[in-house]
């Protein structure tokens, strides 16, 4: 999920901002939260640890309709977010 290739491409900032500037970066995470459409007007919520000690996590909620308007509302504000409004 690109909220994955996001959240590597701010740490890569951060740890390159730490050099220049002589402070201490944060972590990458290896978490993150986005939507699986899964037809019939409904998405299913997920929600990911990727560097859990024990290996990674995954939850998936059940599809719903309120889902895919989440999922809308998401994508809404990343292209706002990215490409401006």
């Amino acid at each position: 999920a690109g909220v994955f290739a996001e959240e590597q491409a701010k740490t890569v900032a951060g740890i390159i901002r730490s050099e220049i500037s002589g402070t201490a970066a944060e972590k990458y995470s290896g978490r993150g939260a986005c939507y699986i459409d899964t037809g019939q007007d409904m998405a299913a919520p997920a929600e990911a640890d990727l560097l859990d000690p024990e290996g990674p996590k995954i939850i998936l909620h059940p599809p719903s309709k309120e889902g895919l308007k989440a999922k809308a509302n998401f994508e809404r504000e990343r292209l706002a977010k990215w490409f401006g409004p």
